[in-house]
């Protein structure tokens, strides 16, 4: 496997478990409901955050299927990772790519539909890394949208990121919606 990707999983998966067992107390009544017009339901952003990480694993599969050459990334690794960090932790709104965003999101699900078919992703993708060479954990395969190239260890620490972010948003939906 990819050198520290089993660990970061792990980390996810914790994580996104601890998220469900959180919602599981709500309805999905209330986890649709958007909090003020033109923002996200609880919902909607568990939806983002998967497609998010369903188009990076296609993204790293597609790019894997090329012959590269794979510039190294463990230098510009740090750095990318604290601008995506202080961007999300600084109040500065970045609009979601297409495909992830508004018109991908669906206006109404459940709980169950998004764990079931989120939990099944991350095995894809833990099985996926798992039967990649460790010779390719330090070269900048992931392409962020905004922030550049990333290897794949900082793909998956980015996704820890984005979760962080919108887990925090997502209970300020629930917050308000009371």
């Amino acid at each position: 496997m990819i050198s520290g990707s089993a660990k970061e999983i792990d980390r996810l998966d914790q994580a996104l478990a601890a998220l469900f067992v959180e919602l599981s107390a709500y309805s999905d009544e209330q986890l649709n409901q958007r909090p003020a017009p033109g923002k996200w339901s609880p919902l909607m952003i568990l939806h983002h955050l998967r497609l998010s990480e369903h188009y990076s694993h296609l993204y790293v599969t597609k790019k894997l299927k090329g012959d590269g050459p794979f510039a190294n990334g463990k230098i510009s690794d740090p750095f990318r990772l604290f601008l995506i960090w202080f961007v999300f932790n600084s109040g500065i709104k970045w609009k979601a790519p297409p495909g992830i965003g508004d018109g991908s999101l669906p206006e109404t699900s459940s709980l169950q539909a998004v764990q079931t078919q989120w939990l099944a992703q991350r095995q894809q993708l833990r099985e996926y890394l798992s039967a990649l060479p460790d010779k390719l954990s330090g070269r900048a395969i992931y392409k962020h949208p905004y922030a550049g190239r990333l290897t794949l260890p900082g793909m998956v620490r980015f996704f820890g990121i984005h979760f962080t972010h919108h887990r925090k948003q997502v209970r300020r939906a629930l917050e308000r919606r009371i």
